[in-house]
């Protein structure tokens, strides 16, 4: 059998005037084409009938038929006709081209992102744009049936939405006037339209009607909604067998994770009405009611205007330092010098701000502060949400932690008035520049500030006055506002109530489970309250709430609440197995960015009280969602981490950060299994050196043992070798050294040596270090370790001390030297954050306390300690 030869499109170079510059489509009867119109000089869209058709009378009548309804509707949704030709047996007609996608575009990214538990980041696949799109078409179609047509064809890939938000119905291709399909009856073998957008009348032998279109509009409202089309039509015939027993799924039971509100899903199972007596009489009505759904926001009330000029309408007004990742840097990197300025008033629920600002050369931005809490209740000054807005781009923090960030600024002009509005409507954040949606964010974790601020670096800026606006609640408020008012006034036993009960009443909505993770969070605002004593049970208490969420589709958010109950109970450790949990338990999940939003807020967060926990939420984020710590402050910070992590003898650094970060961390924090999940992923010598030798320092030999065989063909033999002679533990001390000089090494296998001669150390194995001395004294730099030995075997020593003696072993030499004041004159000059290893013993011999320190740590305390004691037994 021959092969059916594959045709390929062309196109003329020209049109009549029209000069061809590429192919837009092609379709069933017809191809679009982009053009240039020299006598308006613009690009237009030109659309003609397929060369391989010209010659069908039918196809012909039918193209034009299509061109004269568009051109007989002027709106602004629906394609504007600008001519229509007949010439040299060439039929085609213009239009205006729109550059932009189709709304079936946009839906498969949207459902391709939520395919692979991405956060969606563009506005353009959210709900609330999708619907602004929706009502636009609707609008149109509106406009049609009024005009006395039906389009008869509604589906997502007849829409084209511009990269400037407009909206415009293509393709009229089997349009009609309204009184024409009331006369003829429909052709039974062939029924215009699209299965999937088909009102099910259409094939029980029933004419076009305006209600015909509603279905389809209900069909495609339903896909904004869900992602997924409302039926399953794989023929014609199959429709016919079927019709009469679809059922709607609830859109919110079909896609519980896309927070559908439910006025949405009542006029989508209206349109979808099986009875078209069911259905909205006019796409009008449908409008009237999507209307009140979109616009059910919050009136606007004009309250003040504060000056950055009146100092009366502030009640802070200062010039500060704010600090950053203290936990982790002793630096000045992160400290910024800023004014700062809050508002004498309190300004409750639902908040508006309005300004205009220009900005000037060298201008480093300006920040708008709300939700700060009362003087009594303020923390620091950080706390609250922080809108910081520059030339180039736009961060919004979360008590001084960044938690989204947008270059959407990057085309903005200096010295040019900017309009900025700034929303803050129950949980969510909005930020308008001239009126474009810039931020749009949801926190999950309430703040219950109230009053307004200023911050900036620099006075290269004009500010207008700051209009405030208070924002009612009209019908269309959420459920959840109620026991938000009674957790954010400390009303805590009637906030879980309201919660439990919204719980309970809506079991499978977005509500019920966001109620239920409320509860949770009311428990642990109470233990804040609460005596030491009582901290436990209610820990307990929200433990147990967080697990009813484990049945419900917002299953993750169970591992989210308890991990907020191990912070709560300053356990690092714990909350780190919670949300890891999180990620390895549900990698696709639609809620997941929750989870990974949290962690990138918890990182900046623990960086300013918590080693520990910063640590491992760096280590998750690393491991599970690397490719979101590419905004300029988390590389910010990951470099400055890097660069103050304590260096370790045996750790050689490469040019990837967060490579070493995840191999040191996770030596730090003694993770053992992520440390042989690293094994598992790389191939290189180098990072492979730095995992065995994290392990054999943590006392993991025989993991090494067993890892060795699979991995020695990725190392030199001869460092094979030598990690297969440290952890054999058939040979002592003295066979592994000698094994070790049998090597004869160069200084890049120093750290297999330093550790053996530690491990004498701890054995007091003076015979293997004298051995080494004498060998190895002058050819590498061990003076640490000869310090070391003469002061654990003679309790004294002959060597100079230097300023680069470690500080712990100067410590012993003044107890051993019997220089008691002088030791005491030490301490109390080092009483220092430093937790270096170096500063263990000082620390500990100044707090008494080993609390907080990471496994090596302790074991080189340990080894601090014996030689500390040691010393002073012997004087004593």
């Amino acid at each position: 059998m021959a092969l059916k030869k594959k045709i390929i499109p062309h196109f003329p170079a020209q049109i009549g005037k029209y000069k061809v510059l590429k192919s837009l489509g092609r379709g069933g009867m017809g191809e679009v084409l982009l053009c240039y119109d020299p006598l308006c000089d613009r690009q237009v869209a030109l659309k003609r009938i397929r060369p391989d058709m010209e010659h069908l009378r039918g196809i012909k009548e039918r193209f034009l038929k299509e061109a004269k309804i568009a051109s007989q509707l002027p709106h602004p949704s629906i394609i504007p006709i600008y001519s229509i030709h007949e010439e040299d047996s060439v039929t085609y007609y213009t239009m205006a081209y729109v550059d932009g996608k189709t709304l079936k575009k946009i839906l498969q990214e949207a459902k391709e992102s939520e395919d692979s538990g991405d956060f969606f980041t563009t506005a353009e696949g959210s709900i609330s744009e999708l619907c602004r799109f929706f009502l636009n078409i609707c609008e149109a179609i509106a406009f049609t049936h009024e005009n006395g047509f039906l389009h008869r064809d509604l589906k997502p890939e007849n829409f084209i939405i511009g990269k400037y938000g407009e909206v415009r119905i293509l393709d009229w291709g089997i349009a009609e006037k309204i009184d024409i399909c009331q006369k003829h009856k429909p052709n039974l073998e062939k029924v215009a339209g699209t299965l999937t957008y088909l009102a099910p009348e259409r094939i029980l032998k029933n004419a076009s009607t305006e209600l015909t279109d509603i279905y389809s509009l209900g069909a495609i409202l339903y896909q904004i909604l869900t992602l997924k089309p409302p039926f399953q039509r794989t023929s014609l015939a199959h429709f016919r067998k079927i019709v009469g027993k679809e059922v709607v799924i609830d859109p919110i039971e079909l896609a519980p994770y896309r927070e559908i509100p439910h006025a949405l899903c009542e006029i989508t199972k209206k349109c979808l009405a099986y009875d078209s007596s069911d259905r909205y009489q006019s796409v009008q009505e449908l409008i009237h009611d999507l209307k009140k759904v979109i616009e059910g926001k919050p009136k606007w009330t004009f309250m003040t205007h504060l000056s950055i000029k009146n100092k009366k309408d502030w009640e802070f007004q200062e010039n500060i330092f704010l600090t950053k990742h203290l936990a982790i840097t002793q630096s000045l990197d992160f400290l910024e010098w800023v004014s700062f300025m809050v508002s004498k008033y309190s300004y409750f629920g639902n908040i508006r701000l309005e300004t205009e600002i220009t900005f000037h050369n060298k201008q480093t931005g300006i920040g708008f502060l709300f939700s700060i809490p009362e003087v009594d209740k303020r923390s620091s000054l950080e706390e609250g949400y922080h809108l910081w807005i520059s030339p180039t781009n736009c961060r919004l923090y979360r008590n001084n932690v960044l938690v989204l960030e947008t270059s959407a600024f990057i085309d903005q002009k200096l010295n040019q008035k900017l309009f900025l509005r700034i929303e803050k409507t129950d949980h969510q954040v909005r930020f308008y520049r001239n009126d474009k949606l810039i931020i749009n964010y949801f926190s999950y974790l309430p703040l219950a500030g109230t009053h307004i601020g200023i911050l900036h670096k620099d006075a290269e800026f004009e500010l207008d006055d700051l209009r405030v606006y208070s924002g009612s609640h009209t019908v269309h408020v959420n459920c959840l506002a109620v026991p938000d008012a009674f957790l954010i006034h400390k009303q805590f036993d009637t906030a879980i109530n309201e919660y439990r009960r919204i719980g309970n009443s809506f079991p499978g909505r977005a509500e019920g489970r966001e109620a239920l993770f409320r509860v949770g969070l009311t428990l642990l605002e109470k233990s804040k309250l609460a005596e030491e004593k009582d901290k436990e049970s209610f820990y307990n208490q929200a433990l147990d709430e967080f697990e009813k969420l484990r049945i419900t589709p917002g299953a993750p958010l169970e591992y989210l609440g308890k991990s907020l109950v191990y912070v709560a109970s300053n356990e690092p450790e714990e909350e780190s197995k919670c949300l890891e949990l999180a990620l390895r338990k549900y990698p696709k999940h639609p809620i997941l960015n929750r989870i990974q939003d949290h962690i990138l807020y918890r990182i900046h967060e623990s960086s300013v009280t918590s080693k520990e926990a910063s640590y491992r939420h760096v280590l998750l984020a690393i491991r599970f969602f690397p490719n979101r710590l590419e905004d300029s402050e988390t590389k910010s910070f990951l470099s400055s981490l890097e660069k103050n992590l304590e260096p370790l003898y045996f750790f050689e650094k490469n040019s990837d950060i967060q490579s070493n970060l995840s191999i040191q961390l996770a030596f730090w924090i003694g993770k053992k299994e992520t440390l042989l999940d690293l094994l598992e992923k790389y191939t290189d010598e180098q990072p492979l050196t730095n995992i065995l030798f994290s392990l054999l320092e943590l006392g993991f030999e025989h993991d090494i043992k067993k890892c060795l065989p699979s991995i020695k063909k990725y190392l030199s033999p001869i460092k094979t070798n030598l990690f297969s002679t440290l952890v054999d533990k058939k040979h002592s001390i003295l066979e592994k050294y000698q094994k070790l000089i049998d090597f004869d090494l160069d200084a890049i296998y120093l750290p297999f040596v330093i550790y053996l001669l530690e491990k004498a150390i701890d054995e007091r194995n003076f015979e293997v270090l004298r051995s080494a001395q004498s060998q190895l004294e002058g050819r590498f730099s061990l003076d640490h370790i000869w310090f070391w030995t003469d002061l654990l075997e003679y309790k004294q020593t002959t060597r100079q001390v230097t300023n680069n003696l470690l500080p712990f072993l100067h410590l012993c030499y003044l107890q051993a030297s019997g220089k008691g004041e002088e030791l005491e004159k030490k301490l109390h000059l080092e009483e220092t954050s430093h937790r270096q290893t170096p500063y263990l013993l000082n620390n500990f011999l100044i707090k008494k306390s080993k609390d907080n320190l990471f496994p090596w740590e302790k074991k080189q305390l340990s080894r601090q300690l014996n030689l500390y004691n040691h010393i002073k037994s012997s004087n004593e």
